[in-house]
């Protein structure tokens, strides 16, 4: 059984960020602000949800083209299972990685935009129900993410392994 944590601003963590990437805490952290519980590494049965949106019962998963790049059919398997558990999926999927079902998404850099949120976003508000329109027109109408610093600070050591440079270009912070 995955224990959940909780941090100091009160948000969930399932299991550990370890090999989590950067657009996936990107969209976790931006959709803290919108929904009242946003789960990360959810468990179904023992397999993994990137972001679970339980108010709403959706699950999202970030493809990145690296690590997803010859796992379709695996990809595919997971899509299924959910859709038998009556808990539908959308995935963002790095180019040139390609849609697996027509809610999903293609974003063409390794770095979410703004732009790139709000079609995310966007998408969501097709599962979520009309009283959620104020708070999904409200993020939407931004210019910028809202949830920068909690961003910034989530990114894990472990991730330098990836990205170093990437990563001491975001962080502004004093750890």
């Amino acid at each position: 059984e995955t224990e959940i944590a909780m941090d100091e601003m009160g948000f969930e963590w399932e299991g550990k960020c370890v090999g989590t990437s950067a657009p996936e805490l990107r969209i976790f952290t931006e959709l803290q602000l919108i929904f009242d519980r946003v789960i990360h590494r959810h468990k179904v049965e023992g397999r993994e949800i990137d972001i679970y949106l339980p108010e709403i019962n959706l699950a999202i998963e970030y493809d990145g083209s690296y690590f997803h790049r010859e796992k379709e059919d695996r990809d595919r398997k997971k899509n299924c299972f959910l859709k038998s558990k009556n808990i539908p999926l959308m995935r963002v999927r790095h180019f040139p990685l390609k849609k697996l079902s027509e809610q999903d998404l293609v974003v063409k850099k390794d770095t979410l935009t703004k732009s790139d949120l709000n079609s995310i976003v966007s998408t969501i508000r097709t599962f979520a129900p009309k009283n959620m329109k104020a708070k999904l027109d409200a993020y939407e109408n931004s210019e910028t993410f809202l949830n920068d610093e909690l961003f910034k600070k989530s990114l894990c050591p472990s991730f330098t392994l990836y990205n170093h440079e990437r990563i001491k270009q975001l962080r502004d912070f004093k750890e």
